[in-house]
């Protein structure tokens, strides 16, 4: 049965140093438009270009419109399955966010929520002993990790832990996905000391975060994520997201928006969670998703998580270049984000 169920969406907008003019053209010749009806194209806002089509038309036809370098994108008309149902905060991440946002929060006063978890305690006092956090002076107290660390970075961990939790117990897709997530936390913090992004802590929630809506495809489908993450594991260059939307009618990023706007993350990190394969598509903090598309890359080049890429040419990613970063920085990166990972991960696999 065909899923025609799919509308293809112009934005209003061409590709970045593009003549809109041009674009209109071309657009005219291509599909025999007359000029009012490119004139209602440009006119501002979101145009329905098709609607009703299964997705490998509307795919094709946006690549049309893209290759005259205009900017659309693909939406489902169907509401995912139980895409309603996402997971709520967990309830000691959810307290650790409200006294980390509260400024009169005191150290002792985290230590009261955190120490009711005692696996919770022993893993932030595993983390603050790394490496990672300059742990050259062990500290044995609940206390002292939380002035090492700091209260972002106790918040990010909550939130980790919370998510491994929420992952389920040990398989073939949960492992990946977390390896990958750590991965690009670890990927995300150290590109922005690269490019004195000052957020590292924001850095390192989105890098963790970035593939949420991944784990909810599992929750939801697991038999149907082992299958999407198997085909992706064994031929990485299939398009995940034309897969995804084949298979749950949405894609993992829109999905991972949702759950960060549920858990009442900043607008920065839902809008890098959401562009983090488009990041020039973000608006209020382009920098923390382009961060976060190049840590992505560089797990996908070093193969931690479900799709490798060994080959992948890093100096070609937009990101890259936005972020002037160029092919030696990215070797250097790459190769101190690999050594960090494979030095670290043990503490972070909480």
């Amino acid at each position: 049965m065909v899923d025609d169920h799919y509308k293809l969406i112009f934005t209003g907008a061409v590709a970045p140093n593009t003549s809109t003019a041009l674009v209109g053209d071309d657009l005219a010749a291509r599909f025999n438009l007359t000029r009012v009806m490119i004139d209602r194209l440009f006119s501002g806002g979101d145009v329905v270009l098709k609607n009703g089509v299964d997705y490998a038309t509307a795919s094709k036809l946006k690549r049309a419109f893209e290759n005259a370098g205009a900017i659309c994108r693909i939406e489902s008309n169907r509401a995912p399955k139980n895409i309603t149902d996402l997971p709520a905060t967990p309830q000691v991440a959810k307290q650790v966010m409200a006294k980390v946002a509260d400024p009169e929060t005191r150290v002792e006063d985290l230590q009261k929520v955190l120490a009711a978890d005692q696996q919770l305690t022993a893993k932030i006092l595993r983390i603050a002993n790394s490496s990672f956090y300059g742990g050259h002076r062990s500290v044995s107290n609940l206390s002292d990790a939380i002035v090492r660390l700091g209260f972002k970075t106790i918040k990010n961990l909550v939130i980790a832990s919370a998510v491994k939790s929420l992952s389920g117990k040990s398989g073939f897709v949960q492992d990946l996905l977390w390896q990958h997530s750590i991965g690009c936390a670890i990927a995300a913090q150290t590109i922005a000391r690269k490019v004195n992004y000052r957020q590292l802590e924001e850095a390192f929630l989105v890098g963790l975060m970035h593939d949420i809506g991944k784990v909810v495809f599992h929750l939801q489908a697991p038999d149907v994520m082992l299958a999407v993450t198997q085909q992706l594991y064994n031929e990485p260059h299939w398009d995940r997201d034309e897969i995804e939307r084949e298979r749950f009618g949405v894609g993992h990023a829109e999905v991972g928006r949702q759950v960060a706007e549920k858990w009442h993350f900043p607008e920065t990190i839902e809008e890098a969670i959401a562009w983090h394969h488009q990041p020039r598509h973000a608006s209020r903090e382009p920098v923390l998703a382009q961060i976060t598309q190049l840590a992505d890359a560089i797990c996908h080049k070093l193969e931690i998580g479900p799709i490798r890429k060994p080959d992948l040419d890093l100096a070609g990613l937009a990101s890259a270049g936005d972020l002037q970063l160029g092919a030696q920085d990215l070797d250097e990166l790459a190769a101190r984000i690999g050594t960090t990972y494979e030095t670290e991960k043990s503490a972070f696999l909480l």
